[in-house]
């Protein structure tokens, strides 16, 4: 049984991610699983909240309509394109790499980003 420095809650070692297994002996982490999914889940909400607060001041590069919630950041050059910015975000990113990632943009709304890709899959 292992103490979770979190939630103080004692569980078995396997509630404990492996962070290194050395010379034979293992080490677990001192976060359980449920505290660490719980801190992930709350990070992406507080990088969700930063985005959407940065969204608020942009509008679309065409026809200018500014609601956040229906802006898409549009890669310029599919090439360039790592992941979209929703994924990156997602997937727990840094705000750096989301932050360069979006560099790579032009904000649309969701219409005219519609109308940019339409046919291009077909």
């Amino acid at each position: 049984m292992k103490l979770c420095k979190y939630c103080k809650i004692e569980q078995p070692e396997e509630n404990f991610g492996i962070a290194a297994i050395i010379n034979g002996k293992t080490y677990r982490r001192h976060k359980c699983r449920a505290c660490k999914q719980a801190r992930q889940r709350e990070r992406r909400q507080e990088v969700w909240a930063r985005l959407a607060e940065y969204k608020k001041t942009l509008s679309c590069v065409r026809c200018g309509f500014a609601d956040y919630r229906a802006l898409d950041f549009h890669h310029l050059d599919p090439e360039e394109k790592d992941v979209a910015v929703a994924d990156f975000v997602s997937r727990g990113a840094s705000s750096a790499k989301i932050k360069k990632e979006i560099e790579k943009c032009v904000v649309l709304c969701a219409n005219c980003h519609r109308i940019e890709h339409y046919g291009n899959g077909m």
